[in-house]
């Protein structure tokens, strides 16, 4: 009960609030293993890119009129959606399975 939030909070700081070349040494495989980083990473690049037109804007400035900027200035350039898609596929089928174990083991324990 208590790990799963924990965990989850821990991952999704590494996947939205925090650049890669500003994470420190010693977390850098927090990133790496952040399915929230994968799922995240991929929605935006599958909104603002593969060559994606200029924006609308009806403002004087509009600093992110070009989908590329805005995707250079977050650090998400080379992304592979099909492979952040089998990541996050992957630790939900992991997570379900043990969650089903985790009750079989509770069920079967008398």
């Amino acid at each position: 009960m208590f790990l799963g939030p924990v965990l989850a909070v821990l991952l999704s700081t590494f996947g939205f609030n925090i650049f890669y070349h500003d994470i420190p040494k010693l977390f850098i495989w927090l990133y790496h293993i952040s399915y929230f980083r994968a799922a995240f990473h991929s929605l935006v690049v599958s909104m603002y890119g593969y060559n994606r037109t200029t924006l609308p804007c009806e403002e004087l400035y509009c600093h992110y009129k070009y989908p590329e900027k805005f995707l250079y200035e977050t650090d998400i350039t080379d992304v592979d959606i099909s492979e952040n898609t089998f990541f996050v596929g992957s630790v939900g089928l992991l997570m379900h399975v043990c969650t089903v174990v985790a009750i079989w083991i509770k069920i079967n324990r008398r």
